[in-house]
């Protein structure tokens, strides 16, 4: 197979001078090493498929927009983004994109680029603004010059949506109230378009509740047809004309989400179209045209799988799977007409490899890699495992072992997830678990009850559950790799962030004789703060969901008490690492420096690490670098464990 990319490819290693290299550990050189932006990514095909688009990262942090013509193999940088502020684009007909650009915050603009060819090499970019506060819809494929905005006026909390022609010279004098697409409609959040271009869904989740309304037809009225908790779910994904009938995700009256129709006249739900057994759909994608499905994704052991629903689907079965001869793949974008597909193959040790298929020659190329240095270290490879919770329930969690490690039995970092609600682990390729297994460790993620997939008795088991029922499911995936002689279980350490922090430090209090020292990013300490905090900010559906599923604050404060670590630091005998960000507006700074003064006075200082630029979570690639070496040494140290090696190829 050919590699298209191959010529382009650049090596982005950061490289530290020379004398700034000798003051790093052998960690903090391996994560500069490791923790890239991939090489390309988001690629994308357009609608007659002979042109494939991508952001193009290079070792400067510049993202530049290429095309590459199939034709010729020619590739042409068509925008340099110095700042990072392109955050999306989307292909409106074969000469004609859009780009979203933030310039704050709370601001983006939309872009038009406009591609002038001449003897099939690309002469000029023409860009132009369309409009600032604004963001795309929907493409509106099957509308010559036609997109679906949604345009925020000043002060104004909620969106106005509106029909666009690109083709006009001004573009604001488009706009205005009877203009407006949902004009003297209820405010929402997301919106349904068919497939020509009229909007006939919109849905809202407000204090608590999901909404939906639908546009009739004659009287031009919009109805509500569902109004629920959020914790039932029901969302529209398809509109079918002809049948007057949408197809919804949902979980009315049963236990997992499932694909069905909904009659819009009767409101009442008819046959089902896709479910899995025992799993959740995750997701649907359309196709471009909006008339039908184009897959349905789901989670299957810990691999993403999809179930196509068009003729893509047979396409897909006689082709790329003979070809790829694997499962774990799945179709990334494909012009109009099928003759061209872009694949993705991915996989626990494999960071992302892209294919293409062109149908007319019956060739299969590899495009390019996501992360083609990692091909220089040796991955480990993720297996699922089962363990049984205290009540009897069964837990799904992935372990990744160390590729040929000089231990025979590697010590054991449990990383439970955030959340903890509708958030899950998964045995696809992760950075941070490829880096700790890279230099040696073990590493467990389990999917405890509330993990998002598993359906909806599995999720409401969580309730309340913090420092319970949830960390038992926890130990028993940690007693399950434990039982199984593939680690050493005298060299176990816990980590996390934000719940998984919490969870992290309130597990290394309950069980000392399991987890040798905690870790926690960004991590909750304090419950009642946490709870208090929400009070203030949110409404009152949403602290009702709050309140049912984390605790009431104002009645059960003793109980929450019993379950803060910041409240239980005299407990915890073993080395603690703490680290969190300044900027974080999920989890108040206040939990960081509460837990570090108490551990202080307890005799048992943390190690410490504050990220001075981040939120919650990660933004800049120094901070993976800073807080995984830092990680590392913390590990080391508290197990005792020799100077760290990178396993390599």
């Amino acid at each position: 197979m050919k590699n298209i990319f191959a010529v382009f490819l650049l090596c982005l290693c950061v490289v530290a001078h020379a004398s700034e290299q000798k003051k790093l550990s052998v960690s903090h050189k391996h994560a500069q090493e490791f923790f890239q932006n991939p090489q390309y990514s988001s690629p994308k095909i357009d609608p007659s498929g002979r042109r494939v688009s991508f952001f193009e990262h290079d070792k400067n942090g510049d993202k530049k927009l290429s095309l590459l013509d199939l034709d010729s193999n020619n590739m042409q940088v068509v925008y340099i983004d110095k700042l990072d502020r392109v955050k999306s684009y989307d292909w409106i007909d074969q000469d004609t994109m859009v780009l979203t650009v933030r310039y704050q915050e709370h601001s983006q603009s939309l872009y038009k680029f406009d591609f002038i060819y001449s003897d099939g090499l690309l002469k000029e970019v023409k860009q132009k603004l369309i409009l600032d506060n604004a963001y795309l819809l929907d493409p509106l494929s099957n509308l010559q010059d036609k997109i679906a905005i949604a345009y925020y006026s000043v002060g104004e909390r909620y969106p106005n949506i509106y029909k666009i022609d690109l083709s006009a010279k001004n573009t604001s004098s488009q706009l205005g109230g009877k203009k407006k697409l949902n004009r003297l409609a209820p405010d929402a959040d997301s919106w349904l378009f068919n497939s020509n271009g009229q909007l006939k869904v919109m849905q809202a989740i407000k204090e608590g509740k999901n909404i939906v309304w639908y546009k009739e037809p004659k009287k031009g009225r919009w109805v509500e047809i569902w109004n629920k908790t959020k914790d039932t779910r029901f969302k529209p994904v398809l509109f079918l004309e002809d049948k007057n009938q949408l197809l919804v995700l949902n979980n009315h009256d049963k236990n997992f989400i499932e694909l069905t129709k909904f009659n819009l006249a009767d409101k009442t739900f008819g046959e089902t179209v896709f479910k899995v057994e025992g799993r959740d759909i995750d997701n649907v994608v359309r196709n471009q045209q909006r008339d039908n499905i184009l897959y349905a994704s789901y989670t299957e052991n810990g691999i993403v799988r999809q179930k196509y629903f068009t003729d893509l689907g047979s396409f897909i079965k006689k082709h790329l799977n003979k070809n790829l001869n694997a499962r774990d793949f799945w179709v990334v974008d494909k012009s109009i007409d099928n003759s061209t597909v872009l694949a993705l193959k991915t996989n626990s040790r494999q960071a992302g490899v892209y294919y293409l298929f062109e149908s007319d020659r019956v060739q299969l190329s590899i495009l390019t890699e996501t992360k083609p240095w990692m091909s220089k270290f040796q991955l480990g490879k993720s297996e699922r495992i089962t363990s049984t919770s205290s009540d009897g329930l069964e837990i799904e969690s992935f372990l990744t072992l160390p590729a040929n490690s000089k231990e025979s039995k590697p010590p054991l970092i449990v990383v439970p997830h955030g959340g903890p609600v509708n958030v899950r682990s998964s045995r696809e390729f992760n950075m941070q678990t490829q880096y700790l297994a890279s230099l040696g460790y073990a590493v467990l993620h389990p999917n405890y009850r509330g993990s998002a997939g598993y359906g909806k008795e599995f999720k409401e088991a969580a309730k309340q559950q913090w420092g319970k029922l949830i960390e038992d499911d926890i130990d028993s995936a940690t007693q399950a790799v434990i039982d199984s002689n593939l680690v050493d279980a005298n060299r176990i350490c816990i980590y996390g962030a934000s719940y998984g922090g919490y969870s992290a430090l309130i597990s290394a209090i309950r069980r000392p004789d399991i987890y040798k020292c905690a870790a926690s990013y960004v991590g909750v300490t304090d419950i009642n703060l946490m709870l208090e905090n929400d009070f203030r900010s949110l409404g009152e559906g949403n602290l009702q969901w709050i309140k049912t599923y984390y605790g009431d604050h104002r009645k059960q404060q003793a109980d929450l008490l019993q379950r803060s670590p910041v409240y239980l630091a005299k407990q915890l005998k073993q080395p603690v690492f703490l680290a969190h960000s300044l900027r974080d507006d999920v989890v108040d700074i206040e939990h960081y420096y509460r837990m570090k003064s108490e551990l202080a006075k307890a005799g048992n200082p943390a190690t410490t690490l504050f990220l001075e630029k981040e939120e919650h979570g990660f933004k800049y690639l120094e901070s993976y670098e800073q807080l995984y070496s830092s990680l590392d040494a913390f590990f080391r140290k508290s197990l005792e464990l020799p100077q760290p090696t990178v396993l390599r190829k």
